[in-house]
């Protein structure tokens, strides 16, 4: 059966149909009569006169002739005029501020994006809402806000579909065991297999709940009351221990990499780890730098970083985290949010960067980019060649290549 073009309504016989030559005349005439009426819309303008767009966007004469400017068409132009107006910047070689022109500085970072062939896409998924976490599970992508909302796609996908986890309750983190793990800042956990039914966990109630991560054979929540909560296995509905690493100090994430040692971060410029999976053991305190918000860590080999609230980055070469840690400015005084690593170094800003390392040794170059001019970034997430960053603004930015 034929079909037709989308926009002329061209017939387009299928392979099994008979030819007819009042089909192919038919398309003939429709394409005559519409070419005919664009470009005599040209031929009826004055020669020499200026091209314009009227307000539908239809090729109309201006009414200026170039003779009148003093120029014929086909000159190349030049200006030495130091004041073409507010709407002109005069092409000098002077270096401009991207504050003083964000829309412009926002196009020509667009098309140096589209140069190299690295488009970020970004959609707004909760709108007005902070994104507070991104995990990978079950072929899904799925984001936790502070909206008491989850926002979920398939990893190629663009389109991302609401669930409703808690009304009004701030969601803080998410991972994925044997299902979708998420924690509250009232105190609870909320876990569903099909990101649209949930059940729910009291873990320490009116305690705000920081992080939730699937580490090795283990799940490990920090939160805000210094102390860490954890389960063996995959399943949130069994038993969960707490433990006490630093009375009142707000913990902000933790991180393995397959097993033994575990490492905490705090807010008081202090990481906790421990040599064994026993969480119920003894875990040694380290200072990174006294009284320093630390935001994150992660771990990848024998590598660790831990992003800070001043713009630096504090990393680790050795597989044990009682050696020696280095102090590295990514950009001095933004508050670096989140760090992640399961392919490439990803550490979000709250000036709208991400700064990322390609080296495994977080010691080597690092490099930034700007996805939303000063909008908070929140996390990150890399899962089958797609990188993902949340914002506080609601919007997630999708790349398929390195950032």
């Amino acid at each position: 059966m034929a079909t037709q073009t989308p926009n002329y309504h061209l017939k387009k016989p299928d392979l099994s149909d008979y030819y007819d030559i009042a089909d192919f005349n038919g398309n003939s005439d429709i394409l005559d009569s519409t070419l005919f009426s664009k470009t005599d819309k040209v031929e009826r303008a004055i020669s020499g006169n200026l091209a314009s767009l009227d307000e539908l966007g239809n090729l109309v004469d201006s009414g200026v002739s170039t003779t009148e400017l003093g120029h014929k068409m086909g000159d190349i132009l030049s200006t030495t005029d130091l004041n073409p107006g507010n709407d002109w910047l005069l092409c000098d070689g002077a270096t401009l501020p991207t504050a003083s022109y964000p829309d412009l500085s926002f196009e020509l970072k667009t098309m140096k994006d589209d140069i190299r062939h690295n488009k970020i896409a970004k959609k707004v998924i909760a709108f007005g809402s902070n994104v507070t976490g991104l995990c990978y599970g079950n072929g899904y992508c799925v984001a936790a806000a502070a909206n008491g909302r989850v926002y979920s796609k398939e990893l190629s996908g663009t389109d991302w579909a609401a669930s409703t986890v808690a009304d009004n309750i701030e969601l803080t983190g998410i991972c994925y065991g044997s299902s979708y793990i998420v924690t509250a800042a009232n105190g609870r956990i909320y876990y569903s297999t099909d990101r649209i039914n949930w059940n729910s966990k009291i873990i320490a109630s009116g305690v705000r709940l920081n992080s939730i991560r699937y580490l090795s054979t283990m799940l490990v929540i920090t939160a805000a009351n210094g102390n860490i909560y954890y389960c063996s296995g995959n399943n949130p509905s069994d038993t969960w221990t707490s433990k006490t690493l630093a009375s009142g100090v707000n913990l902000t994430s933790s991180a393995c990499y397959y097993g033994a040692p575990y490492v905490v971060s705090a807010a008081n410029g202090n990481i906790y780890y421990i040599n064994s999976s026993d969480f119920a053991g003894t875990w040694t305190a380290k200072t990174l730098s006294s009284g320093l918000n630390l935001t994150g860590v992660a771990r990848y080999s024998s590598y660790w970083a831990v992003s800070t609230s001043n713009g630096s980055i504090y990393y680790c070469t050795a597989s044990d985290p009682s050696g020696t840690w280095t102090a590295k400015i990514l950009e001095s005084g933004i508050n670096l949010t989140s760090v992640e690593n399961t392919w490439d170094w990803i550490v979000t800003g709250s000036n709208g960067k991400i700064y990322y390392s390609t080296s495994m040794n977080p010691s080597g170059t690092w490099y930034s980019k700007e996805l939303d001019l000063g909008v908070s970034l929140s996390c990150s997430l890399y899962y089958g060649g797609y990188y993902l960053v949340g914002s506080i603004s609601g919007y997630c930015h999708t790349t398929r290549e390195a950032p």
